[in-house]
């Protein structure tokens, strides 16, 4: 019967449902088909990991930077997810989303992470080889107010950018540039925190 029931859901909705327990947490999947269901709570706290490992050598302060989650919401308006994940915590909703988003001459992966229906972090996977990880840093960061620092200087190195206002930016060259901007970082390492108390799997 609840086969049946997701075929008339996806008629009417272009999405299939799903759910399931990943590692002791319930998931609930809603997704075009073909698409690739991913593990989102392992994908949040490997971004956390990878922060957290960061060297004080390669942070950097900045006063503020370019990058305003509002500027993806724009980009994003109109477009539906390929796939959506809900996860019920008790410090909230938490939604991730993933989109495929046209960017000049290529797509790319964009992940949304909200809060209670309120951006907490995003996730940009560029497919440009690297090749953007300068420009990233001139444009979208600092702008005209960009200063020398060493730490710029070693593209094999992830950056991690902090801002007086509780913002984030995590730069790494994974193969291509990859961008993870966090709006609320105090209540994102709380969530991770959270996640990692009762996901199964040890980070």
């Amino acid at each position: 019967m609840s086969g049946l029931v997701n075929y008339f859901k996806f008629i009417f909705s272009g999405y299939i449902r799903k759910k399931k327990v990943l590692n002791g947490i319930k998931v609930h999947f809603k997704y075009h088909h073909g698409a690739e269901l991913f593990d989102p709570i392992a994908m949040i706290l490997d971004q956390y990991f990878k922060i957290h490992m960061v060297s004080d050598t390669f942070k950097v302060k900045v006063d503020q930077y370019n990058f305003e989650h509002s500027d993806f919401s724009e980009k994003l308006a109109g477009l539906k997810p390929k796939l959506d994940c809900l996860i019920n915590l008790p410090l909230g909703l938490l939604n991730v989303q993933y989109f495929v988003l046209r960017e000049e001459y290529r797509t790319t992966s964009f992940y949304s992470i909200l809060l209670n229906e309120e951006p907490l972090a995003f996730w940009h996977k560029k497919y440009d080889y690297g090749k953007e990880r300068s420009s990233i840093i001139k444009n979208e960061i600092f702008g005209t107010n960009l200063k020398s620092n060493p730490a710029l200087q070693h593209e094999e190195e992830p950056v991690l950018f902090v801002s007086s206002a509780d913002h984030a930016l995590y730069l790494e060259k994974f193969i291509h540039s990859h961008v993870f901007y966090v709006t609320r970082l105090s209540q994102y390492n709380n969530i991770c925190q959270q996640l990692q108390k009762i996901y199964k799997i040890n980070y």
